[in-house]
């Protein structure tokens, strides 16, 4: 009884100190990535940078081909390409032309042209209504990075 009593006290204890220390960034109605898989890191809002500069995306012609990441690209899901962000880290797209968000996951490398911050997939440049215009300014916020690696040990 012992046991058990002490595996559902420790987690219910280390959850009530996490919650307790600071603010972290929260979201509300958030979409999930249907392929995350890893446990993600919240930021904490006094380390939130913004990132401003234009958003494009994906053509469907690209579906099926590996992003950088290795995973094939799927424009259905939530994803997108940053130049220097982790692979698995989410960040908040917004657009302010129509006050539109929409939270991603980075899973390949890009854009390349000059100006250009992030290449969403279909899905996420329709929830933001950039399909018709093809590029436009957002602000990209980091909402969670991936937990680090661990290092292996050498003996």
């Amino acid at each position: 009884m012992a046991k058990h009593l002490s595996s559902v006290c420790a987690p219910v204890v280390f959850l009530s100190l996490l919650v307790g220390c600071g603010s972290t960034a929260t979201t509300t109605n958030a979409p999930k990535s249907p392929t995350t898989t890893t446990e993600q890191v919240n930021v904490p809002v006094s380390s939130q940078k913004e990132e401003r500069g234009q958003a494009s995306y994906y053509s469907d012609r690209l579906a099926g081909r590996s992003t950088a990441s290795g995973e094939p690209y799927n424009p259905k899901e939530l994803t997108a390409a940053h130049k220097t962000l982790p692979f698995g880290a989410i960040v908040r797209v917004y657009r302010p032309k129509n006050n539109r968000s929409v939270e991603v996951r980075i899973n390949d490398r890009g854009p390349h042209p000059k100006g250009r911050i992030v290449d969403l997939s279909r899905r996420g440049a329709e929830e933001i209504g950039l399909v018709r215009d093809g590029v436009d300014d957002v602000v990209l916020t980091v909402v969670s990075l991936p937990p680090p690696k661990k290092k292996k040990r050498r003996h």
